[in-house]
């Protein structure tokens, strides 16, 4: 839904925000946009699994900045942000799944792996929560996929607007992805996560 400039650092993470700060027990990636830039509407992602002939744009060129980014099918989060000059997040989008946004509070041990607060300063058209305590993959599947970023971000943070499933499949878009015991996300940054070997792709 914008371009993005070559030099900017995007950082994506399975901490819990806190309400105040993002815990430190799971896992930060970086990922550094290359020289030239990502031109909206582009698809690239994260596979770690991924080797240098991957077909999922800068699948392996993320950096992995601390801990162990491997999302539960118990329940996890997803933060995609920006790193602010004073190291504080500018978050660019959440999602949530098997569970519903925690509140906000001051002591870090009350947030499990599986929960995390909505950052509160987000849109409400920027995050999402999809809960039925079952399903691990899930997908995107309005009808709206043209508009303007306020009517599209609306439709993707829409909960009813998501399908869930516990089985494997085939999510075709420019690339194709196997998601398997995965979570699909179609939003302004996410489109795909598959937890077994984890990947995760963009359309932004």
């Amino acid at each position: 839904l914008a371009d993005l400039p070559g030099g900017v650092a995007i950082y994506m993470s399975d901490n819990a925000w806190t309400g105040s700060s993002l815990k430190s027990n799971e896992g930060v990636l970086r990922l550094d946009i290359p020289k030239g830039g990502i031109a909206r509407g582009s698809i690239f992602g994260y596979d770690p699994s991924s080797s240098s002939s991957t077909t999922l744009t800068l699948g392996n060129s993320w950096s992995k900045i601390s801990g162990n980014f491997a999302l539960s099918g118990s329940g996890d989060n997803v933060m995609v942000y920006c790193v602010k000059s004073d190291t504080s997040p500018r978050f660019i989008f959440a999602a949530l799944y098997q569970d519903d946004w925690s509140p906000e509070n001051t002591d870090p041990s009350s947030f499990s792996t599986n929960e995390s607060a909505r950052p509160g300063h987000l849109p409400d058209n920027c995050s999402v929560s999809l809960v039925d305590g079952k399903n691990k993959n899930w997908w995107y599947q309005g009808a709206m996929r043209q508009g303007t970023k306020s009517e599209l971000l609306n439709s993707i943070s829409e909960r009813s607007r998501w399908s869930g499933d516990d089985a494997s499949f085939y999510l075709n878009t420019d690339t194709e992805f196997q998601i398997n015991r995965g979570i699909i996300m179609q939003t302004s940054m996410f489109w795909a996560i598959k937890l077994a070997g984890l990947a995760l792709a963009f359309l932004y």
